[in-house]
């Protein structure tokens, strides 16, 4: 099973604002994103990622919501659960889609944990004039 952990950012690392809001992801990045859950049937998010997406078409396929209350996957949103998942070595392939925005405050990509992940570059994508999408392989 391949695991591949999915994230927009913005230049300088933020995955979300202070309050936790997305709203500057391009409709390009949703459409790819859409698109990558599709391929892989199996979906992995922490439940306040749930909350903001669960109005987005996701029905096929495996959704699995990480909370404290209860053969390919996506691992997406939220930085606690990139950090579990990269702390836990259980990550193969990481997207990471960077939007033309600079936030001076945010939620960072992970949360501070005691982990390093070193990465090799796969491939470079245009998703927009704007939005450029980063493939990395997670070196073992």
């Amino acid at each position: 099973m391949k695991t591949i952990l999915y994230l927009a950012t913005t230049i300088n690392g933020m995955i979300a604002k202070p309050d936790g809001d997305s709203d500057f992801v391009s409709k390009e990045q949703t459409e790819d994103f859409l698109l990558r859950c599709r391929q892989a049937g199996v979906v992995i998010m922490g439940r306040k990622t749930y909350e903001i997406i669960e109005t987005l078409p996701l029905k096929d396929g495996l959704h699995i919501v990480l909370s404290h209350n209860t053969p390919e996957a996506i691992v997406i949103g939220g930085a606690e659960t990139a950090s579990e998942f990269l702390q836990a070595n259980l990550v193969d392939e990481v997207y990471l889609n960077i939007e033309p925005v600079i936030f001076g405050e945010g939620m960072p990509l992970a949360t501070p944990a005691s982990f390093e992940a070193k990465l090799n570059l796969l491939e470079t994508k245009m998703l927009s004039p704007q939005v450029i999408q980063l493939r990395y392989k997670v070196v073992r």
